[in-house]
């Protein structure tokens, strides 16, 4: 590739096809990006997952494999992880029907990782949550002997990905963290859909973090009206930004 480039970086959309829409309009109004990478979790936990893989699909230069992803494909098999009774098993299958058979063929063929190169010696590195697994965090706030394990393989000097849903991004070494958190269900108090547009530029990456106004209550709204399983708990969720509560 070559030095000079723009970077649009998502993750986490969780089926919200209102925010996702918000968000790619904001991108549209940054002006062209030489590459739109989605991080993974698209569809799982919101009440437009066909048409929000379909947008995603669009849009998207690059779709990556989130947990989520894996879930709904069967390469993770939920079922082990989580009680009988769990409501995201009634949500799966729900979601899966939705999806249908050709749809969930793509969702089951995702890459793990993308790397960027614009410069010699200088990449970019974009996965899911971590780039040794699909489920393990890189929290803001955990402590550096937590994240160094995680980050050992990058093999970057920007290190790019979502699954926490709280944007932020935090030096570990010469590695620079940089989680674009989630472009449909935020978990930082902040209901805004987040993306990050990432640059290179004369040797050097920079990001910028933004945060996008859409209309939350009717988000919330749809995921009751959809009739997916506990849309009533994520339509809460949803509205508080917050992990708990």
């Amino acid at each position: 590739m070559l030095a000079g480039m723009r970077i649009a970086a998502l993750s986490d959309v969780h089926g919200n096809l209102r925010a996702l829409e918000a968000v790619f309009a904001d991108v549209d109004r940054q002006g062209s990006f030489d590459l739109v990478v989605a991080g993974g979790d698209h569809v799982f936990k919101g009440p437009f997952p066909a048409e929000t893989w379909d947008l995603l699909h669009d849009r998207a230069d690059a779709l990556l494999e989130g947990n989520t992803d894996a879930y709904l494909s069967g390469r993770i098999d939920l079922r082990s992880m989580l009680k009988p009774d769990h409501w995201k098993h009634a949500l799966v299958d729900w979601t899966r029907e939705r999806l249908g058979a050709s749809r969930l063929g793509r969702l089951g063929g995702l890459a793990f990782e993308l790397a960027c190169e614009p410069q010699r010696g200088r990449r970019a590195r974009f996965v899911h949550a971590n780039p040794k697994n699909l489920e393990d965090s890189i929290d803001p706030d955990a402590p550096r002997h937590v994240v160094a394990p995680l980050c050992e393989q990058a093999d970057a000097d920007l290190l790019v990905f979502g699954h926490v849903h709280i944007p932020y991004v935090r030096k570990l070494g010469d590695l620079t963290l940089c989680d674009v958190a989630s472009a449909g269900n935020p978990k930082d108090g902040d209901v805004r859909p987040a993306w990050t547009a990432i640059t290179f530029d004369q040797g050097r990456w920079s990001v910028e973090q933004r945060r996008v106004d859409y209309d939350v209550d009717k988000a919330a709204r749809d995921h009751v009206q959809s009739g997916m399983p506990a849309g009533e708990k994520l339509a809460h969720r949803l509205k508080r930004a917050r992990y708990h509560g």
